[in-house]
């Protein structure tokens, strides 16, 4: 008997020193670049997705990654991240830079300040670089909780701006009293977090590329000129892409309708070349009660909490059939709809004024050029944007006219542990829980039985 003891009782030993080698390999790797490195972070935040492994993978050229020393613990999700592209590929090094001994290559990248954690992807020769605060990663809601990190999206366009130089442009148009680029900053930041750069270029100093950019012309007030006309024409004419938001009317204090902007020859030249022109009336439901919103508020497809747009004082677009011209609906109203013309006294449906449908976004291609157009900027304002039809209107259509099929764009991923604990000290602390109690525990009740039966053989 004292044989059979000796010689089982080593596996009690042995088992707990597997599970020390497996508890040092997992939770010491998770502060160091091992190869090893588990992820079990909840959402996989520090899993490269199978677009971002397969630029990695394909990379012959070096790409450095830089960040200045963390000193938060929830942006050390930030540096896991950066171990995850390192541990990818042989061509891409990750390093942390001390802003007290590094502030020459901080100010080389242009970072503007050591107190504030900061990201720089670059090319060996520092020449194409892209540079965004570790904050940025993350999405935050209206009181600043973070609510999803979206490190990979940026990290990857970044890695893939240094390797191609290639960059998509939002521009939008000022110097016509256009929407502010600040009423629509959360579209505009949607559209960062999916690769685009989003620019304001002025009327004197126009600059499009018919390759890589598309223009944005939002609710102006006064007409572009001549000059720009042709300019945008022949930006058009070599395959440029433009959205235009034209509101026209809007319902003054006393209840009637007024126009917001004159007739604009120049910019009405354009939309019309492509068969578009936007009517001077607004378009009213004839039952608004089951939106619970004014008449001129418009929810098209469903209810507002139900991924249905919600639009506000829209005027009707008249599509004119034209050779060579492909015309594609993108927004309409139902049949219980009518227009009201500029100058009515109410909003009632009189005799003789025009019904539904009605055309309230279209697009028109023609030799390689795409023109959208719809009749209202309210879906894209900060105030709307955030309602979940509206969003996806907007950037489906930007997607669809400047398409992104060279850049890759992976998923953001919500967070789901908060608290101030980062989510992989969350799992380091798992793991502590399950080897050092639960598997010795385990152990210990399994060798009290193994004892206890050898004894009684």
């Amino acid at each position: 008997m004292r044989k059979t003891l000796k010689k089982y009782s080593a596996i009690p030993i042995i088992i707990v020193f597997v599970a020390l080698v497996i508890i040092n390999t997992l939770i010491y790797s998770s502060d160091n670049q091992s190869d090893a490195f588990a992820d079990l972070s909840m959402n996989g935040y520090f899993t490269l997705s199978p677009v971002t492994k397969e630029l990695v993978s394909s990379m012959d050229t070096d790409v450095y990654i830089y960040a200045t020393e963390n000193r938060t613990d929830s942006n050390s999700m930030v540096l896991y991240l950066l171990r995850a592209y390192a541990r990818a590929c042989d061509h891409l090094t990750v390093e942390t830079i001390d802003p007290k001994t590094n502030s020459g290559l901080l100010a080389q990248f242009g970072i503007p300040s050591a107190d504030m954690e900061y990201i720089a992807v670059t090319n060996k020769s520092k020449t194409r670089t892209k540079v965004f605060s570790a904050d940025s990663l993350f999405v935050t809601d209206d009181n600043g909780n973070r609510t999803a990190f979206k490190g990979e999206q940026i990290i990857t366009g970044a890695i893939q701006y240094v390797l191609s130089g290639v960059e998509q442009h939002v521009v939008l148009l000022s110097g016509h009293g256009e929407t502010s680029a600040s009423s629509i900053s959360l579209f505009s930041d949607s559209l960062e977090d999916m690769g685009y750069v989003v620019d304001t270029q002025s009327a004197n100093n126009l600059s499009l590329d018919s390759s890589s950019d598309m223009l944005f012309i939002i609710s102006p007030r006064n007409d572009i000129s001549e000059t720009e006309a042709e300019y945008i024409k022949s930006f058009l004419s070599a395959g440029g892409r433009m959205i235009v938001f034209r509101d026209n009317t809007e319902i003054g204090i006393d209840g009637g309708l007024s126009t917001i902007s004159g007739d604009m020859p120049n910019l009405t030249s354009i939309l019309s070349s492509y068969g578009l022109s936007v009517n001077r009336d607004i378009v009213v439901a004839n039952d608004s009660s089951g939106s619970s919103l004014r008449a001129t508020r418009l929810v098209i497809g469903a209810d507002a909490t139900d991924g249905g747009i919600v639009i506000g004082e829209c005027s009707s677009i008249s599509v004119k059939e034209s050779s060579g011209i492909k015309q594609t609906t993108l927004l309409s109203t139902g049949d219980s709809y009518h227009a009201k013309p500029v100058g009515s006294e109410t909003l009632i449906y009189t005799k003789g004024d025009a019904v539904g449908p009605f055309v309230l976004g279209v697009l028109a291609e023609a030799n390689g050029s795409k023109v959208a157009l719809f009749s209202s900027s309210s879906f894209i304002d900060d105030n709307d944007i955030s309602i979940v039809g509206n969003k996806s209107l907007a950037l489906n259509v930007v997607s669809s006219l400047l398409k992104k099929d060279d850049v890759l764009t992976p998923a953001i991923k919500p967070l789901t542990v908060t608290n101030g604990i980062s989510v992989n000290s969350f799992t380091r602390y798992m793991l502590l829980f399950l080897f050092v109690v639960v598997l010795p525990t385990v152990i210990l009740v399994l060798g009290i039985i193994m004892w206890s039966r050898l004894v009684k053989s």
